[in-house]
């Protein structure tokens, strides 16, 4: 193989990798967008029940989770377990 035809095999090697970094990129460009898009989306929810929860007040945030658990009482269960599970790690780490 002389100096030229490697050259050539280089560049064309060079323009590849260009190629498939670029794509990569573009890839990864695209799904830190779709994220950000998501996260910006559940940020809104959220800001809209904290202030649907604000104006109703604590009545109002009691009623809906007194119908929430009725109408999903598994759900209801799992979620309690969970935050009495978190509380408890938090508690215990915090006490050591």
């Amino acid at each position: 193989m002389n100096a030229e035809s490697f050259e050539k095999q280089a560049q064309k090697f060079g323009a590849r990798t260009a190629e498939t970094i670029s794509s990569a990129a573009n890839k990864a460009g695209g799904k830190v967008d779709a994220a950000l898009d998501y996260v910006n989306e559940k940020t809104q929810q959220v800001t809209e029940t904290l202030q649907r929860a604000g104006q109703e007040g604590w009545d109002g945030v009691r009623r809906r989770a007194s119908d929430y658990a009725r109408n999903a009482p598994l759900a209801t269960l799992l979620a309690t377990m969970g935050v009495g599970i978190l509380v408890g790690w938090l508690l215990r780490r915090e006490f050591r």
